[in-house]
């Protein structure tokens, strides 16, 4: 599974970036990963990988705030953040002109659901290559606000080991 992950995602990189990683709401969460591992019997694979959460730098230094007829509401979650500082087109092409291979989904649905709650209804019914398209699309989401975060506020990034 290791090698999959750095296979698929590991260009020149050396580090995870996680959105929210540490609670269960809102982003892809550690936790759940730690627990599932544990379950399964599965060894750790992120042993020594450093890892930024984009949440806080995200929430403080960019505007996440969504404000319609008036009412402003707060947008700091993975899909929420992501919709207000990308296109429709789910694509940051500022940032993957110039990237070989990150803009595989460039002519394709990004997402096969609306939402996380979609996902979870497939994978109850056991149906699992939807759940593992919207885990990747949250990746890739999570990969382009690190990008995003990088270019513009990267000082205020901290990392820790995992």
């Amino acid at each position: 599974m290791q090698q999959l992950i750095f296979n698929r995602f590991d260009r020149d990189y050396n580090r995870l970036v996680a959105f929210n990683a540490e609670s269960w709401k809102g982003g892809f969460d550690l936790p759940f990963v730690r627990t599932r591992c544990i379950r399964q019997g599965v060894d750790w694979m992120f042993d020594d990988i450093l890892f930024a959460d984009l949440w806080e730098p995200l929430k403080k230094r960019l505007n996440t705030t969504h404000t319609a007829y008036g009412a402003a509401a707060d947008a700091n979650s993975l899909t929420g953040s992501y919709g207000l500082l990308f296109n429709q087109d789910d694509r940051l092409p500022m940032l993957l002109d110039d990237l070989d291979g990150h803009a595989w989904y460039r002519d394709d649905p990004y997402d096969p659901f609306e939402d996380s709650g979609s996902a979870a209804a497939h994978y109850h019914e056991g149906d699992l290559l939807p759940v593992c398209l919207h885990n990747l699309a949250d990746v890739h989401r999570a990969w382009e606000l690190g990008e995003l975060i990088r270019q513009f506020v990267s000082s205020n990034v901290t990392e820790k080991k995992l």
